[in-house]
């Protein structure tokens, strides 16, 4: 579940499909996904901001995923 829906996340985020709030609608289609498979949401937690958008950049400027993947799956998915 982790990939797909951070994937999805990062998709979206990148390859801006809405014209405002790309970011914010990513985030909720990847809770989407993340539920949706029983596996909780997605949280960015507040303290881990700063870093994920500089492996957001990145991930725009090389269109290399693995790290922020790496990233995302060790501190954003929350179970309820």
């Amino acid at each position: 579940m982790c990939e797909r829906a951070l994937s999805a996340l990062l998709f979206v985020t990148k390859n801006r499909l809405i014209i405002d709030g790309n970011q914010q609608t990513a985030v909720i289609f990847a809770k989407h996904i993340s539920i949706s498979s029983g596996a909780g949401i997605v949280v960015i937690p507040e303290d881990k901001v700063g870093e994920y958008k500089k492996l957001l950049i990145r991930y725009y400027e090389t269109d290399e995923k693995a790290e922020i993947l790496d990233f995302l799956c060790e501190h954003c998915p929350t179970k309820i």
